[in-house]
């Protein structure tokens, strides 16, 4: 039997101090089993014992088996949010019951038959196939969660705002963003078709591929990545009408961009191949502390670029070089 002293004044002629000793499993128990209720006090900072499992109020201990047992042993109640899969192998959050997600090894939590008579927790919103619950922020957010598609059907959220598109079945408002993305969204894939997009005013900010189906943000055009399904927006003449974004370099003679990276770094990424001109990268005796040079070429030293990388460059540079004279 486990016991714990407790220090505790008691009456008589005079104050004293004494020890009383009791079973460890009675403290922080809920019940008050010394006269001042000296086993009850301070029990934010008491462990409780093994097997034994903490209150959400953090003032009371309960034995583990009585979790799951249906009823509220916990005086704030918490261990009845806590429900026990069909098996008996786990207890599990009550919240975690229904939510689309299997997590009791049997499946008990996520079937029909129990789902759909079963109210959600509080905070949380019942789909229309009755058997999945979710958070209720997760309702009319633009994403689908339920796994029907419900939380975002015009029936659920009314009806689209201006910043907003209508799916052709009417069953889900998008942001206007999430149209013509190349990603489809709608059910009947209605965000996505020919038609929708071919008459498609991309949103501010966004460029609209030459293909006139897909729409990337402004940024993305001429920064030396594809972001079109059609390459549109890095060819020579897309980029020759505007300046290179961010901070990609544009070739001298034709439109690309290059990535800042691939700048003087031995290899032609421009059609023209302005990125490895000495006029660009400096001459043979590779002026400048931005780049360095390798059997007569220069090439761009950047910040991640460092001391070591530049070694092992040289060292392979001139190995490859030996190996093909030979």
């Amino acid at each position: 039997m486990s016991l714990h002293s407790i220090s505790s004044k008691v009456e008589s002629c005079s104050p004293s101090l004494v020890v009383v000793c009791i079973q460890s499993t009675k403290i922080c128990d809920g019940e008050q089993d010394l006269a001042a209720g000296e086993d009850e006090h301070l029990c934010e900072n008491w462990s409780c014992n093994i097997g034994w499992v903490k209150c959400d109020d953090n003032k009371q201990c309960i034995e583990g088996k009585l979790l799951c047992d249906g009823q509220a042993d916990c005086k704030d109640k918490s261990d009845s949010w806590w429900w026990s899969c069909a098996d008996n192998a786990r207890c599990i959050p009550n919240n975690d019951m229904c939510d689309g997600s299997q997590h009791c090894a049997d499946g008990s939590d996520e079937t029909l038959g129990m789902c759909s008579s079963r109210n959600c927790s509080f905070g949380f919103w019942k789909c229309a196939d009755t058997i999945q619950c979710i958070q209720d922020h997760d309702r009319c957010d633009g994403f689908i969660d339920c796994n029907d598609g419900s939380d975002e059907w015009i029936e659920t959220c009314g009806n689209c705002t201006e910043d907003e598109w209508a799916c052709a079945d009417k069953s889900l408002c998008l942001p206007s963003a999430r149209v013509c993305d190349a990603t489809k969204d709608c059910v009947d894939n209605s965000d996505e078709s020919n038609y929708t997009c071919f008459n498609w005013t991309c949103p501010k900010g966004s460029w609209k591929c030459a293909d006139k189906r897909q729409c990337i943000f402004d940024a993305w055009v001429c920064d030396a990545n594809i972001h079109c399904a059609d390459k549109s927006d890095e060819t020579n003449e897309t980029c020759s009408k505007r300046n290179c974004a961010g901070n990609a370099w544009k070739c001298v003679e034709v439109g690309q961009c290059v990535i800042p990276w691939g700048l003087c770094d031995g290899s032609n990424h421009c059609d023209d191949g302005s990125d490895e001109w000495p006029a660009v990268c400096g001459d043979t005796n590779c002026e400048g502390q931005l780049h360095f040079m390798v059997l007569g070429f220069c090439h761009h030293f950047n910040v991640v670029f460092q001391r070591k990388q530049i070694v092992k460059f040289v060292r392979s540079t001139l190995s490859a070089s030996l190996r093909n004279a030979n």
